[in-house]
């Protein structure tokens, strides 16, 4: 990168690169689910996907009122996953509570918690929204399902 950029254009496109590259990986992971291939799996750092997300979303986050608390295990342990999956499934969680947020109110709390239980590692959400309605709690596993209009 060019030595004589201010760092703050520098670090936003390292943002832009990033975005680019997760772009890049939701296209690849659209072929596979449309192909059915199998995932990426490799030793994966839950917190790190966690606050990449996080830092791609903050300028949204603070011109709508949202504030974020964090409770991340430092000594959460890596997992078996693919990072660009789970990076996708995160950001996807964490539009649906600043949606919700926005809905109910004129901003709102989102916290994010991980933590090891047993043999696994737990990730939290919880937003200051109204909630999932009880009619669709079975349904949110669905890939393509929402109640937003289309």
């Amino acid at each position: 990168m060019d030595a004589d950029l201010p760092d703050d254009v520098k670090e936003d496109i390292g943002v832009i690169h990033k975005e680019a590259q997760r772009a890049a990986g939701v296209a690849k992971n659209l072929l596979t689910f449309a192909r059915k291939q199998a995932p990426a799996k490799e030793l994966t750092n839950m917190n790190s996907i966690i606050e990449g997300v996080l830092k791609l979303r903050a300028y949204e986050q603070k011109v709508n009122n949202i504030h974020v608390n964090t409770h991340l295990d430092p000594k959460l342990p890596e997992v078996i996953a693919d990072y660009s999956q789970m990076q996708q499934v995160f950001i996807n969680i964490i539009l649906n509570a600043e949606a919700a947020i926005l809905e109910a109110h004129n901003g709102g709390t989102l916290t994010v918690t991980t933590k090891k239980v047993n043999n696994s590692v737990k990730v939290s959400f919880t937003d200051s929204g109204p909630g999932i309605a009880k009619e669709n709690l079975n349904r949110i596993f669905d890939p393509f399902f929402t109640t937003k209009e289309v």
